[in-house]
């Protein structure tokens, strides 16, 4: 049977009302497509949900405004192959994203041809980018304390995969948090963090390429 499109509802309980989201509004979204989410933000008035065409050549960060059902975009990527890679995930998965402590939206992009930390202002459309340079970052986490990343990187030798901490920087000054970014694992292989949920411990899954 032909695929189906996905059909999202917002059930406003205060109100009694339920409402479909129209994802067909989305600009050249004529294709099938999935959403993930809603992701909320912490005050409850806005929430981003990760729309993907089937044949995941087309992806849609779109803001979900809860009081009229209605979607805005504020991040498109399209790729004549298929958009996938570290933290931006691919067939039947959402990417990593999240809300910053100052209501920008954080996500991950191969735009440059490496999968990369980004931010964006929601309300303007600003985005910029955290990480950059010939390496993938992944396992990204934002700790607890709203103000530190810790993410995986291939960062000096892709053949490798280490753990780095960075702090979070405000609008504007990506360049200057990012220079303060610090490594803290060593040797040859691939370093998994999880974060504990006070994000005062952090534990890693390591293996290497004949020991996993």
């Amino acid at each position: 049977a032909p695929a189906q499109p996905a059909r999202l509802f917002l059930t406003d309980l205060a109100r009694d009302t339920t409402q479909v989201v129209r994802l067909a509004s989305l600009p050249d979204s004529g294709r099938v497509v999935t959403a993930w989410g809603p992701l909320w933000r912490a005050d409850g008035r806005a929430a981003v949900l990760d729309v993907r065409t089937r044949d995941n050549r087309d992806r849609w960060l779109a803001l979900l405004d809860p009081a009229t059902a209605t979607v805005r975009v504020v991040e498109r990527q399209t790729d004549a192959a298929w958009i996938g890679g570290p933290g931006v995930s691919a067939w039947g998965t959402a990417g990593s994203l999240g809300w910053l402590p100052d209501g920008r939206l954080w996500f991950q992009s191969e735009k440059t041809g490496w999968s990369h930390l980004y931010a964006v202002d929601v309300a303007t459309g600003a985005a910029e980018a955290l990480t950059e340079g010939p390496f993938e970052v992944d396992d990204v986490t934002l700790l607890p304390d709203g103000q530190t990343w810790l993410f995986g990187s291939s960062e000096n030798d892709t053949g490798q995969w280490h753990v780095w901490t960075m702090p979070v920087a405000a609008p504007g000054r990506a360049a200057e948090a990012f220079a303060r970014r610090r490594r803290l694992t060593e040797g040859t292989g691939r370093w998994e963090p999880a974060v504990s949920p006070d994000g005062r411990t952090v534990a890693y899954l390591y293996g290497t390429s004949n020991r996993p």
